[in-house]
């Protein structure tokens, strides 16, 4: 334009107002070339790339608005070439995300349902929801510990093919996990026929004792439900020993780098379990810790003050026979049954600490009821001590194996002393065998006298 300009002014001699009217006709030609110019490529640029990656940009804006249509975008065939591509790339890299999201949830859930059999769910879910959950160490908190344990199941067990035992044992642990969980305890560990079961270890509720408490009596109950099945098959009757303490422990991951696991420790824990080895079958006990907390919604038999193992000082148990609202449950207890006279003589020894005592001891039976066995026996033995009998029959016939039982009661003024022994363990035969045991003079048998 400068050029133009200066030749009609040196060449062709314009001047003036004919020369600056030129100039501004030149200038207005010149800003209508670009304004049709930036006209045209506006709309060039708005169909050929802007709306394309507005289509695109508004996909995604979907997508992340939880619209799975928005996933899929089929790119214009008057889009450019390079932009359709970007779209189909842009499908395939959603597809990969989907894809690869879908494994990790799968991947992620498969995870959660193998380890929450070995695990407590709610552990399981703050390890993967969350780093910390992966670390050592642990918290302090309030908690009530339930310890249960079957009676006897070890001897049971010689008795019977390892198939059956653990199909039973499986049976028996499936019906008390259902029960523990709709309670809402964390089975924190399965040792052997033994469940510690914690409640509140993840979030700590007020009602920890009532819903502990609640759960035990349910179990029991649900145990002899169990047990009108397992003796229609020809097995002795399961006996569980529950034991409930409440206090501080130290909940969290224990180990090291390379192995750990979720657990407790504290004094609460080891006296649970020292509450547990103190029952009998059916029953279950609590630590007064767990009384005060219950208040008068716990109906409990007379308090007893024992000596356990690791306990410095002696402690005082509640046998539980009632729970109030809003569970309004009652600790069934089994039928013991006439007491019927049974004269046999035996040799027993007193387990102390899981070892037979060095001197065996003469007794004979008195009496036999469902439960319980009356007995003489030479030697004063403190309950709840454990003792192993082998019975001595005079007669031919059935040849009995060892039993064990805990003393429940021994009077003193007696000589020799008069003790109650709970049967905790006897072989399916040997129980067979003492139901249908002549008592009587007359030969008459347990189970007719019964009937």
């Amino acid at each position: 334009m400068l050029g133009s300009l200066a030749y009609r002014c040196w060449w062709e001699g314009v001047q003036g107002w004919p020369l600056l009217w030129y100039a501004l006709r030149l200038v207005a030609l010149v800003a209508l070339i670009l304004f049709f110019v930036v006209l045209v490529l506006q709309r060039f640029l708005t169909r050929q790339v802007l709306e394309p990656l507005q289509s695109i940009i508004q996909a995604n804006r979907r997508l992340r608005a939880g619209d799975e249509k928005a996933a899929r975008l089929e790119p214009d065939p008057a889009w450019p070439r390079e932009i359709q591509e970007i779209a189909r790339t842009r499908q395939g890299m959603l597809e990969t995300i989907t894809r690869v999201s879908d494994e990790r949830l799968r991947l992620v859930e498969f995870i959660r349902r193998t380890f929450g059999r070995y695990l407590p769910p709610e552990v399981v879910d703050q390890i993967l929801d969350s780093p910390q959950g992966r670390r050592l160490g642990g918290q302090r908190k309030r908690v009530s510990v339930m310890m249960s344990d079957l009676r006897g199941f070890t001897r049971l067990s010689e008795d019977r093919d390892p198939e059956e035992m653990v199909a039973l044992l499986n049976r028996y642990l499936g019906v008390m996990s259902q029960v523990i969980e709709s309670h809402g305890g964390l089975i924190d560990d399965i040792i052997g026929d033994g469940v510690m079961t914690v409640f509140g270890a993840v979030t700590p509720r007020d009602d920890d004792p009532l819903r502990a408490v609640a759960c035990a009596i349910t179990m029991q109950n649900r145990l002899r439900e169990l047990n009108q099945e397992v003796t229609a098959q020809g097995w002795a009757p399961l006996q569980m020993g529950i034991g409930i303490a409440s206090g501080e422990v130290v909940v969290g991951n224990i180990g090291s780098a390379s192995r750990m696991k979720y657990g407790m420790v504290g004094a609460t824990v080891n006296r649970a379990s020292r509450i547990e080895s103190d029952t009998v079958g059916g029953q279950v006990l609590i630590d007064q810790a767990t009384r005060r907390a219950l208040g008068e919604l716990v109906t409990c038999a007379p308090p007893r003050r024992v000596n356990l193992k690791g306990i410095p000082e002696p402690i005082t148990v509640y046998p539980v026979l009632a729970l109030g609202p809003p569970y309004e449950l009652e600790l069934v207890q089994e039928d013991e049954g006439e007491a019927i006279p049974f004269s046999l003589e035996f040799t027993c020894w007193p387990v102390i600490e899981k070892h037979l005592g060095p001197q065996p001891l003469k007794g004979r039976t008195l009496s036999l009821d469902k439960l319980y066995l009356e007995a003489w026996i030479e030697k004063e033995l403190e309950p709840p001590c454990e003792v192993k009998l082998k019975l001595h029959t005079p007669l031919a016939g059935h040849q009995f194996a060892e039993i064990y039982a805990k003393v429940v009661e021994m009077d003193p003024q007696r000589r020799p002393p008069r003790h109650r022994l709970r049967i905790t363990s006897i072989g399916a035969a040997d129980w067979l065998a003492l139901r249908r045991w002549p008592r009587r003079e007359d030969g008459q048998s347990l189970a007719a006298a019964e009937g």
